[in-house]
């Protein structure tokens, strides 16, 4: 069943009250979405958010557009947050905003609470003064007829790319060529 939707937004939140009230039949999205030649009416499709963190600093949660997903560890990957709105057609200046929090040592020794669960608090606020945010709006690359759901890398120097790729990740012809694991430079270049 297609359907044809005025903004992603409206549909975002539509999905969740199908999810909620149990009544998935209405509309099925799936990571990998169908092409818009399939289906030319339709003015958005749906798939899952994922996560790629080629640094050694554990990123908390990052959003895409406002979706989140949370923990990706250093040198892993996380998703399946579904479900993310991509334009049917790519045009020319789509955009992503990408928010990001990253905790800089995510392995650290953590004192534990002598009675029940979690970390002793004074502990935990020390720890967490040591977050950083940081915010990125990146051009969404030309995708052809066949689109998937959105994957954000996270580089070294807070930088982020974007790809709405179907093709695997390791493939010769995946289009984020940078290595799994990168060292953080001890400078990173200013951009203006």
């Amino acid at each position: 069943m297609s359907v044809k939707i005025p903004a992603a937004q409206y549909l975002s939140k539509l999905f969740r009250g199908f999810v909620r009230s149990g009544s998935i039949a209405a509309i099925v999205l799936v990571g990998s979405i169908s092409s818009a030649e399939e289906n030319p009416e339709v003015a958005f499709y749906y798939g899952d958010l994922r996560g790629v963190n080629h640094t050694a600093v554990g990123v908390n949660w990052f959003s895409y557009n406002g979706e989140r997903v949370t923990n990706v560890p250093p040198f892993g990957q996380r998703g399946g947050s579904c479900c993310v709105a991509v334009s049917a057609k790519w045009r020319p200046g789509l955009k992503a905003t990408i928010e990001w929090e990253v905790d800089p040592d995510p392995y650290a020794d953590i004192p534990m609470l002598k009675e029940g669960f979690g970390f002793e608090k004074e502990a935990w606020a020390a720890h967490v003064k040591n977050f950083e945010r940081h915010h990125a709006v990146v051009d969404i690359p030309e995708y052809g007829v066949k689109v998937c759901g959105p994957t954000v890398h996270f580089l070294t120097c807070r930088k982020v790319k974007v790809t709405h790729s179907c093709i695997a990740q390791f493939s010769k012809k995946y289009p984020i060529k940078e290595p799994m694991k990168m060292e953080e430079p001890a400078e990173c270049p200013v951009t203006i």
